[in-house]
């Protein structure tokens, strides 16, 4: 005896089964999508941090070490020139030969810069055009009211406050530099802020 399958139910049950499996298929794709993304977003997060870190250390750490080794200028000028919250210019030999540069670093909007004049002529002068330079990008110091340089004097002993405005520059021996660089705050847990403190050496006097 035959039996009677009802194929347009099979058929029915097959389409259902198959509208789910996709139906659950998508919302794993789609959580996994979401999981995916998110995954990437933090991860991008993570390195723009890492990377800031770094490169706010380089720089702090070739300001620093300028300050270290600022001392009269080619012309005999007294190694600070402009000490100011946001200019630093100062004078030191930072190549192979034997003349001082000029050296300026400067916060503009939110760039840090920094600018390098050579001495020429005869008789030597500081004249021309400076060799500029943008060090970092996305610095908040002049958004955020932070003094990127701070001055002290020979009496500083680790919590001393710093020297008044307007500076007197033979009486700074010590420098503070202080970059805070934010790249994105809606997304940054947290700015990044590098600071140091250096001794001019050639004005050491104890």
């Amino acid at each position: 005896m035959k039996h009677h399958i009802d194929r347009t139910w099979v058929r029915g049950m097959s389409l259902l089964e198959v509208s789910v499996v996709v139906g659950i298929t998508l919302v794993i794709l789609m959580g996994a999508g979401t999981f995916i993304s998110l995954s990437f977003k933090d991860q991008k997060i993570l390195d723009d941090q890492l990377y800031g870190q770094r490169e706010a250390r380089r720089i702090v750490t070739e300001i620093t070490n300028v300050v270290r080794t600022a001392e009269a200028s080619s012309v005999g000028s007294y190694p600070i020139a402009t000490a100011t919250t946001s200019t630093l210019t100062l004078y030191a030999n930072i190549d192979s030969d034997s003349l001082r540069e000029r050296v300026r670093y400067w916060v503009t909007g939110t760039e840090l810069r920094r600018g390098i004049l050579k001495p020429s002529g005869n008789p030597l002068a500081y004249t021309g055009t400076e060799n500029v330079t943008v060090l970092a990008h996305d610095v908040e110091n002049i958004v955020k009211g932070i003094d990127t340089f701070q001055y002290f004097d020979e009496n500083y002993i680790g919590t001393s406050a710093p020297l008044p405005f307007p500076i007197v520059l033979p009486n700074v021996r010590m420098v503070r530099v202080v970059v805070q660089i934010e790249k994105e705050e809606s997304r940054s847990p947290v700015p990044i802020r590098v600071e140091s403190i250096t001794q001019i050496r050639n004005l050491k006097t104890n």
